[in-house]
């Protein structure tokens, strides 16, 4: 049996009585409710009722009685001024996209060195943990740069694209098709990576050392996924000739513009190219101009990455079933490029 409530809040349960009938929030008729039941009940069967704590039963209940219907209002949830202002954040970026601290020397920008020079500037002490997330909101991420070699040029570089566009802006009866080609390869050498493994427990794998290897010659068309490959045991002038000689054949009448680096094998003087292959060089140190680097990571990570193969037949198989998965339209998208 509930236990009898103290005369005093008679008052309290009227007046929740009649700020009901007047109220039309949800969540002040919700806290109403709980106090006109709080008259009848005991205060942790409303708790109950409401999926609430028994205490909070008690605060809006005295919140009500000193305060009124305003008493339990929502407060508007405000926010706190932010430690960077607009200025700030501007000026960070400048470093951060230069490399270069205030006074200009090239530095690897840290959370640390930058907290530093923050406080130097600005005069603003801020945490590693606050500096984190307004760099996150500022749309900076710490990210490992792809290698770039320092004889390349980006002149070069954009050049090639442009020649590239220019003749994807022709019409398509009057340009050739544009394919890349490179040599990947595939050996029996462990190769680890992260993996989804249960926390307190060793993840270990088996690793062996080994030279056992092939090479997968490829060349995909990015604007529709068109691709020819072939497995190779080296690269070299001769192995080249059988890919150029297996991929005209296929072509037929086809005439192809076939995009590569500049590997010795590719512009030996003993190389015949066929006449419906036309063969363009890469820009020299370029490789992320060519696509098809990015079909070798993704048949790495499904194929050799936390795996272990007795032979070279069973890696050879293992590649070639994930080829047979790769759909034309796949391909397209796994190579595809801006300048394409």
């Amino acid at each position: 049996m509930p236990r009898p409530k103290d005369k005093s809040l008679q008052e309290v349960f009227l007046k929740a009585d009649q700020a009901l009938s007047e109220i039309k929030d949800s969540r002040l008729v919700m806290k109403l409710l709980a106090i006109r039941g709080y008259g009848n009940q005991q205060a942790k069967d409303i708790a109950a009722l409401f999926n609430t704590e028994t205490r909070t039963i008690y605060k809006w209940v005295e919140l009500f009685r000193l305060y009124g219907i305003q008493g339990l209002q929502d407060k508007p949830k405000g926010h706190r001024k932010a430690i960077l202002d607009d200025k700030h954040r501007e000026q960070i970026s400048i470093w951060l996209d230069s490399g270069k601290t205030p006074d200009g020397k090239e530095i690897n920008w840290t959370l640390e060195t930058l907290s530093y020079y923050i406080n130097a500037e600005f005069g603003i002490v801020i945490k590693k943990s606050a500096l984190s997330n307004t760099l996150r909101k500022m749309r900076y991420a710490m990210r490992k740069p792809r290698p770039s070699h320092a004889k390349s040029s980006e002149q070069e570089r954009s050049d090639f694209k442009k020649t590239l566009e220019r003749i994807y802006s022709q019409s398509d009866s009057s340009r050739k098709p544009v394919y890349f080609f490179d040599e990947g390869r595939f050996g029996l050498q462990s190769s680890l990576c992260r993996k989804w493994a249960k926390k307190g427990i060793p993840c270990t794998d088996k690793v062996r050392q080994s030279y056992q290897n092939f090479y997968v010659y490829s060349a995909v068309a990015p604007s529709d996924g068109d691709s020819f490959h072939l497995l190779l045991p080296f690269v070299n002038t001769e192995m080249m000739q059988t890919y150029l000689d297996e991929f005209s054949q296929a072509l037929g009448e086809k005439e192809i513009i076939l995009i590569m680096d500049q590997a010795g094998w590719h512009k030996s003087k003993d190389l015949v190219v066929p006449k419906n292959i036309d063969i363009w060089f890469l820009p020299p140190y370029s490789p992320e101009l060519n696509p098809v680097e990015r079909l070798w990571k993704t048949i790495k990570k499904n194929t050799l990455h936390n795996r272990l193969y007795g032979t070279l037949k069973q890696l050879e198989k293992a590649v070639v079933d994930y080829f047979d998965t790769l759909t034309q339209e796949v391909m397209r998208q796994l190579c595809a490029c801006s300048y394409i």
